[in-house]
């Protein structure tokens, strides 16, 4: 098999590198999702009905409708981290045991 060039998503995904790189900016997500939202305009005023640019765009109208809303990323980190359960004589029966086999 001949291959005679890239195929589109490769060159796709190289143009959306370089302007989000040249944004220089410190979040890439937020960049890339207002990238996306503005390429999704874009195609929408050139004729394209919403679902056919979303298609273009690559990405879901849903969630881009929603990136429109808030194109910062949510914090992934849980509302409630795990309590320790480690009681005092455990952590020092553990400590015993590292000093007794440091490897």
């Amino acid at each position: 098999m001949r291959v005679f060039g890239l195929s589109g998503q490769v060159t796709r995904n190289g143009r959306a590198g370089s302007r989000l790189l040249d944004a220089r900016t410190f979040d890439i997500e937020a960049a890339s999702r207002r990238d996306a939202d503005a390429r999704w305009r874009w195609a929408m005023r050139d004729g394209l009905s919403a679902e056919q640019a979303a298609k273009a765009v690559g990405v879901e109208r849903s969630t881009l409708h929603r990136w429109e809303k808030a194109p910062e990323p949510k914090s992934r980190r849980p509302r409630r981290a795990r309590q320790k359960t480690w009681t005092p004589a455990l952590r020092r029966a553990v400590e015993r045991l590292r000093q007794g086999f440091p490897m």
